[in-house]
């Protein structure tokens, strides 16, 4: 049969039995002139693509037991491969110009569509379903009848619709089977075998037609157009020996299988941005050349929380390496692009832009929770520390240590100037740390207790993973016991009420020889570190350290070891080295019996401590 007369028949035949009759062998002798693309393929009427009425979502594997789900789980399957044999008669249609060896390829793969929608039809009656007791949905056809050419075509079918079969072929053959159901585990094998040769058909092709010194990985992304995306070119499962066989190459693999963006949800985007507090105080803001640098190598820490379907903005984006190393401690990974929203391209479609910038927080009412003084004027600082001290001196929004002097007695010139261009300031006495807390909140939520490592001048060095109150003195151990954390900060998160993630810093003390607790040290309008540990607990065995570390310092850590998703021995990289200029986050298993102490030692110098 001429390729011709089957396309002809399968798109414009309305009748099912017609798009299913299989020619035995197939000429393309007389390919005829291109079409117009039909604005649908015809169809039963139980079966139009634009008939109205709800779709139903797919079934849960937990439900197969039930013969009717079962079905229903087919009926999906076999709209799939009656799309797909539709649009394959279309590019027959459309390009009757291509290589000939493409065209008799892309004939038979469309007869094994025809050979897998006969079986899924068998076992589908089987379990009392019909085709067309579900409303079929048009999403293969409107992805890809528009394809502007036959490299576009296989970029979409083979490598990105047939590839994902790959994956769903094996995760529902094994769920099949599990329920006993071998029949139509068998079924789902002898596709799953095709859709290997199917895939590599569109591979070979999309190598021949690729531009010189393109890649492949490029080739095929630089061909999808929205919704379609790397992202529905894999299932729930991954199976990297199929894509082997189907001669996939090991940097395409690895790229997908670390690749995540939105398969239809509008992303959150998330922003990790350093040095807020500085923004906050006016247009005239001045960020040192240190917060810029970790700015930008902090960048990617959203990959931490942020969700499968959202969009991390970063300058730089992380290699598949590291990319990898995060997908094996089980986060989901968000998709990473330009820097700002405008850079991504207006086909990008941005939900919730959710940048991590601190919140007004009125200066009243910080005050008011700190038991901080405010001095509006040089002359009030200078009463201040008339009062002996010594004292620390804090801008209206500081964290981390920047944005605060410690002073006693007089002021020399350098901090009287930096007294002048931050006033109006706040003046707390300077009191003798013991422990550092952290209460993280979203809303009026308490997440939980955090311990922040602090430096004698308390600038931030990093993060206690784990249990807040771990390691303690036995005398601090009770103060803390005592104090009713949970309670306490409960209330206030309710009595507060932020919006998004804020936090409260809080300081355990010695005053005439007894412990005391400074309530509320700082109000922190925005996520704070203490945030990301409470996101890292389920990630590491045991206990474990956040820290911001040098560079040469984080390529010299024992190398990770990650077992059952979570880190239990040696240090992982958070954020890439490998794109790093100055710093890197890093987790840390800490040892049974270590002492907290050493952290305090190292840790980024300057802005963050």
């Amino acid at each position: 049969m001429e390729l011709r007369t089957l396309a002809e028949r399968v798109l414009y035949s309305p009748g099912l039995e017609d798009k299913l009759g299989s020619p035995e062998s197939l000429e393309d002798r007389r390919p005829g002139s291109a079409v117009v693309p039909p604005t649908w393929p015809a169809r039963p009427p139980r079966l139009r693509l634009d008939q109205p009425g709800d779709r139903p979502g797919f079934p849960s594997l937990g439900q197969l037991e039930q013969d009717s789900v079962r079905g229903r789980v087919l009926h999906f399957f076999a709209n799939h491969e009656l799309l797909a044999l539709e649009l394959m008669a279309l590019m027959l249609l459309r390009f009757p110009d291509a290589p000939r060896a493409f065209r008799l390829g892309l004939g038979r793969t469309l007869i094994d569509e025809q050979r897998h929608l006969r079986l899924y039809l068998e076992r589908m009656q089987h379990f009392g379903v019909e085709l067309g007791d579900l409303a079929p949905s048009p999403f293969f056809w409107s992805c890809l009848a528009g394809a502007r050419d036959p490299a576009q075509f296989v970029a979409g079918m083979s490598l990105t619709l047939e590839q994902a079969n790959l994956d769903h072929c094996v995760h529902y053959g094994a769920a099949f089977r599990t329920i006993g159901d071998l029949q139509t585990e068998r079924v789902l094998h002898e596709v799953c075998e095709d859709e290997v040769r199917h895939v590599a058909h569109g591979l070979h092709w999309l190598r021949r037609w690729k531009d010189a010194g393109e890649d492949d990985w490029t080739a095929w992304t630089s061909r999808l157009e929205r919704p379609l995306s790397p992202a529905r070119a894999r299932g729930k499962s991954f199976d990297v020996g199929l894509r082997r066989r189907a001669g996939i190459d090991e940097d395409c693999i690895q790229r997908l299988s670390v690749w995540r963006s939105s398969k239809g949800r509008r992303p959150s985007v998330h922003v990790m941005n350093l040095g807020c507090e500085v923004e906050q105080r006016g247009v005239d803001f001045h960020l040192d050349a240190v917060t810029l640098l970790l700015r930008q190598d902090m960048a990617t820490l959203p990959l931490i929380w942020s969700r499968r379907d959202d969009v991390v903005l970063a300058p730089r984006a992380p290699s598949v390496a590291h990319l990898a190393r995060l997908a094996s401690l089980g986060l989901e990974l968000a998709q990473v692009v330009a820097e700002r929203p405008e850079d991504a391209g207006p086909e990008l479609p941005f939900g919730d832009v959710r940048p991590e910038r601190a919140g007004l927080w009125p200066r009243s009412a910080w005050i008011h929770l700190t038991g901080a003084r405010l001095c509006r004027s040089l002359l009030e600082v200078q009463d201040v520390l008339g009062e002996g001290g010594p004292w620390v001196l804090k801008t209206e929004l500081s964290s981390s240590g920047r944005g605060l002097r410690r002073v006693q007695g007089s002021l020399n010139a350098n901090t009287e100037g930096w007294v002048r261009r931050n006033l109006p300031l706040t003046a707390e006495p300077w009191l003798e740390r013991v422990l550092d807390l952290s209460a993280v909140f979203r809303g009026r939520n308490l997440l939980g207790i955090t311990r922040p490592l602090c430096g004698g001048a308390g600038h931030y060095k990093g993060h206690l993973v784990g249990h807040a109150f771990h390691a303690l003195e036995p005398e601090v151990s009770r103060f803390v016991g005592q104090q009713r954390l949970s309670t306490s900060y409960g209330e206030l998160g309710r009595e507060l009420a932020l919006d998004g993630h804020w936090g409260v810093d809080l300081l355990v003390h010695r005053e005439g020889g007894e412990l005391r607790l400074r309530r509320v040290v700082e109000v922190n309008p925005r996520r704070t570190f203490g945030h990301i540990a409470l996101a890292l607990r389920p990630r590491v065995e045991g206990h474990g350290l956040f820290r911001i570390v040098g560079l040469d310092e984080a390529l010299a850590l024992p190398a990770p070891v990650i077992e059952g998703g979570k880190l239990v021995a040696g240090a992982l990289p958070l954020t890439d080295p490998s794109v790093a200029q100055r710093f890197v986050a890093v987790l840390e298993v800490l040892t049974p019996g270590a002492a907290l102490d050493p952290a305090l030692a190292q840790g980024v110098q300057g802005s963050l401590g």
